[in-house]
């Protein structure tokens, strides 16, 4: 908004040049980052949004210029609400929530049309109530998408949240100040004036863009932390993450001298389905099984695929009961699951050998290998059920145990 007083005006114009100057070049900064991390989804609209400020800075320089081109004023408030509303719609498509972009520009240019129509004659106070509080309902809207976050939240989403809220308390605060005192008084103009909502704007496209830049790099490091943890196919943990995980639970919890039980699951003649309907209906019963295993555990417990389609669990906590009751609910869980393959369906079972320790005495191979060796009895007994035992027996007796058991393909 420009300021009716000539030296004034001069300040304002130059605060309006140094700000298209900072928008220019955090945008590109900004533009350059999200290309380089291949962010096409939010980063398209956030990258708008840079273009649409950039064009109401210019606007309002041009509007500044004379009365003739004082229409060019409701012109720069629906750039400048667009641009707010743009990050709006990037933080709804960061979340993976529907952008809404006609929500985005609507809201806008219904309010810069309205003044263009309605008001004659058109100075830079024309219709500034509206896109004051136009522009604070947006931004209030983007500090609750990015307060939300999604899934897991990250540090700037808060910073963001912040900013985004700051800035629409702002320009409410900024509404309700020129409607009750006029923008020509002086408290108006110390608090709110144009000079002080372009410092405002100023620091906002700054906070913006450091931070958005950082939330792409959170992004981008949690998605290659995924990649080098979780198995590609069943989205869980893959094996050395959950032998390093798994490790660091079983110190703790042998310090408490608390219970742990340790699961090996294996899915009952994979290797048929495999062969008979191929390796597209093996991988749907495997993403499938994983998803069923996990809504059976809690936050704290782990699941991993082992290798090919064995399963392995750690239940930290937990009593022997406690542990049956588990494993028999993953095994229920698994008989239940149907995977289509052409014209037929596969029904899933899966065997289960618990092993468990009332101290976390063991460590995790002692571990593994009990509950192996309870899996090839599971699987010797005829499937689909749970095998379990107590991790006291002595290592000799168990290697004797496991050597009279059948090997089962």
């Amino acid at each position: 908004m420009a300021s009716g007083s000539a030296s004034l005006q001069l300040d304002l114009t130059t605060l309006l040049f140094i700000s298209l100057l900072v928008t220019l070049t955090t945008g590109i900064l900004y533009v350059l980052d999200a290309v380089r991390r291949g962010d096409i989804l939010s980063g398209r609209w956030w990258s708008l949004a840079f273009v649409a400020s950039s064009l109401a800075s210019i606007t309002y320089i041009a509007a500044a210029q004379g009365p003739a081109l004082a229409w060019a004023y409701p012109i720069g408030n629906g750039l400048a609400g667009t641009a707010t509303a743009l990050i709006w719609v990037g933080a709804r498509s960061f979340n993976g929530r529907p952008p809404l972009p006609l929500i985005g520009f609507a809201g806008p240019w219904i309010m810069a049309g309205g003044t263009l129509v309605t008001v004659e004659p058109i100075d830079a106070w024309s219709g500034a109530a509206s896109f004051l509080l136009t522009v604070a309902a947006y931004a209030l809207a983007a500090a609750y998408e990015f307060w939300r976050g999604s899934g897991r939240r990250l540090q700037n989403h808060l910073v963001l949240a912040v900013a985004c809220a700051a800035s629409g308390l702002f320009y409410a605060a900024r509404a309700a100040a020129l409607v009750s005192l006029g923008q020509e008084h002086p408290v108006f103009l110390r608090y709110f004036g144009p000079e002080v909502a372009s410092t405002v704007v100023l620091l906002l496209i700054v906070v913006l863009t450091f931070s958005l830049v950082a939330l792409g790099k959170e992004q981008s490091d949690i998605a290659l932390y995924r990649l080098a943890t979780r198995d590609a196919l069943t989205d869980v943990l893959n094996r050395r993450e959950f032998a390093r995980q798994a490790e660091l639970i079983l110190r703790r919890l042998a310090y408490e001298r608390a219970p742990v039980a340790v699961l090996l699951l294996d899915l009952d003649f994979f290797k048929t389905i495999n062969d008979t309907h191929g390796h597209a209906a093996g991988d749907l019963a495997l993403a499938r099984f994983a998803a069923v295993a996990a809504r059976c555990l809690r936050p704290s417990d782990l699941l991993c695929r082992y290798g090919g389609e064995e399963f392995a669990v750690v239940l930290p906590r937990v009593s022997f009961d406690q542990a049956e009751i588990v494993a028999e609910r993953m095994r229920a869980a698994a008989a239940g699951l149907t995977v289509p393959a052409g014209k037929a369906e596969v029904r899933l079972t899966t065997s289960l050998g618990l092993a468990f320790s009332p101290a976390a005495a063991s460590d995790l191979t002692d571990l593994l290998h009990c509950a192996d060796t309870m899996l090839y009895r599971a699987k010797a007994e005829g499937r689909n059920r749970v095998v379990s035992c107590v991790r006291e027996a002595k290592p000799a007796a168990e290697a004797t145990l496991q050597a009279a058991l059948p090997t089962i393909a």
